[in-house]
């Protein structure tokens, strides 16, 4: 997926980097030896940490796009599940699926669900490449 930094922070000897994708602004820790440059767009990739079955809804087919937005500490992700191995697959573009882990394998999630699920941008990694 491609980003563009709009933001940069130092917190606890980590980088920060917020971002606009093609559905919105994401946050997460930077995982590169070169700091990010604001106003570039990067080419990346996410390491979501295993989320928790609170943490995510179904919602009804009735959703129109996919989203991502920030809400203080949280980045939420609206996308749709793809297909359901070991991880569940969720594709938010044409150019960005995310494999995701859930606690709690009883969760409920099928094949074409649109679901919204959210994370601490403290527990999101980006990865450049």
């Amino acid at each position: 997926m491609k980003m563009v930094i709009n933001e940069i922070k130092c917190e606890n000897n980590t980088i920060v980097a917020e971002g606009i994708t093609a559905i919105g602004i994401i946050k997460g820790i930077w995982k590169d030896k070169t700091i990010p440059t604001l106003g570039n767009t990067y080419s990346v990739e996410l390491n979501i940490k295993e989320l928790y079955k609170n943490n995510v809804s179904i919602l009804s087919n009735k959703v129109d796009q996919s989203k991502v937005y920030v809400k203080d500490k949280m980045v939420f992700f609206i996308g749709w599940c793809e297909d359901v191995d070991d991880v569940y697959f969720i594709r938010f573009t044409d150019d960005w699926i995310e494999m995701i882990e859930f606690d709690d394998k009883d969760i409920d999630i099928k094949k074409g669900d649109c679901i919204l699920f959210y994370q601490r941008y403290d527990s999101i990694s980006i990865y450049p490449y």
